[in-house]
């Protein structure tokens, strides 16, 4: 039973290997934010594949970045207005490059950066004029992994750590 458990904490450590991400301010506010009002906006997602299941990480990517910016503007004790209102306006895009499992499984001497899955989650804070007043940019990369790694784990993880580093700063 012991080897078990080693072997699958073995396995899943394995599995964040050739995975990292990356955060970086775009554009730094001038002063603190303090709104207590933000206008909604929907949440972008694209990806450059158009497959099923492409579609469905998408989907996903959505639906958890949806749940990222809740939980951000309750945790900044803010509420939603509707967007005639004069208040910053919080816009998220994520675009994805899926890649390719079959291929991360080949060795990365004999295949180079073929493959690779590629998240960039970009979120920024705008005046009611439209100004950008805070913007952060996070990539998240999959390079290999056991069995070729899970790109929609590493996508999840991108979004909520690009929420994490934008709320840090908010």
């Amino acid at each position: 039973m012991l080897h078990r458990c080693l072997l699958l904490l073995c396995l899943s450590l394995l599995a964040a290997c050739g995975t990292t991400i990356r955060n970086n301010v775009t554009n730094a506010p001038q002063a603190p934010v303090t709104a207590k009002q933000y206008v909604f906006t929907p949440i972008t997602v694209s990806s450059t594949s158009q497959t099923d299941d492409a579609k469905r990480y998408n989907e996903e990517l959505k639906t958890e970045a949806q749940t990222q910016l809740v939980t951000l503007v309750r945790s900044k004790k803010a509420v939603w207005v509707k967007a005639p209102a004069k208040a910053p306006t919080i816009v998220v895009t994520i675009n994805a490059n899926y890649g390719n499992r079959g291929i991360r499984l080949i060795p990365p001497i004999f295949r180079g950066r073929a493959g690779q899955a590629l998240i960039a989650v970009d979120i920024q804070l705008r005046g009611p004029d439209g100004h950008i007043l805070y913007a952060t940019h996070t990539e998240g990369k999959l390079r290999k992994g056991v069995l070729g790694g899970d790109a929609l784990n590493v996508a999840k993880r991108t979004v909520r750590d690009a929420f994490d580093d934008f709320g840090k700063r908010l």
